[in-house]
């Protein structure tokens, strides 16, 4: 149902069927239910589920999910299960605040990746405004501490991938590499910057 008024635009829906071929997925099928209103502001309450998808390495059995935005306010809270290269089970909690044109806010991760235990070690911080966005995480997981940084303006792209104690095996399993044993610690960074004046 679908109603225009005052310049807002308003709908309740129902929605259900296959994702095949929808962005590049092979498979996969959609069950959702909840409300949009578009005007000055956003609001928003919807939930639902994703079965079956599949995706190149991707291949969850459910991806479950409930988003609700209200008074430039957002949160958004997701499970998945399936697997990725290896196994994984991940809940993601995620909130969001408006201000003008730009978006802000924390996610927290927590689950198994190749059964080992992963969850933010703090809340990540993201940002995302009309030219630019970023992102700061850090995570305990694969038996190590993993921090990324990322950001991107019309400027610059930079990333920081910094590593501490990680297990290679599941490392390797997700990369879909053969398997390989160890641990790694070591820091990448990337910039394509105009550089130095």
């Amino acid at each position: 149902r679908l109603t225009i008024s005052d310049g807002a635009m308003a709908m309740t829906f129902t929605a259900s069927g296959p994702l095949d071929g929808i962005a590049g997925l092979e498979r996969g099928a959609l069950i959702a239910n909840g409300s949009l209103r578009l005007g000055d502001e956003l609001t928003l309450d919807v939930s639902g589920r994703i079965t079956d998808l599949r995706s190149h390495a991707l291949r969850l059995s459910q991806l479950s999910f409930n988003a609700k935005a209200l008074d430039g306010n957002a949160r958004l809270e997701a499970r998945a299960t399936g697997s990725l290269g290896a196994p994984l089970d991940l809940t993601l909690s995620a909130t969001g605040s408006q201000r003008g044109d730009e978006w802000s806010g924390d996610a927290t991760v927590k689950g198994t990746v190749d059964d080992l235990p992963i969850a933010t070690s703090r809340p990540a911080a993201w940002r995302r405004g009309p030219n630019d966005w970023s992102l700061d995480a850090a995570f305990s997981a694969l038996r190590g501490e993993i921090e990324l940084t990322l950001a991107q303006s019309p400027a610059a792209a930079t990333a920081r991938l910094e590593l501490q104690d990680v297990n290679l095996r599941g490392l390797s399993r997700l990369a879909r590499v053969t398997p390989i044993d160890g641990v790694v610690t070591g820091l990448a960074t990337f910039s394509n910057g105009a550089g130095l004046a």
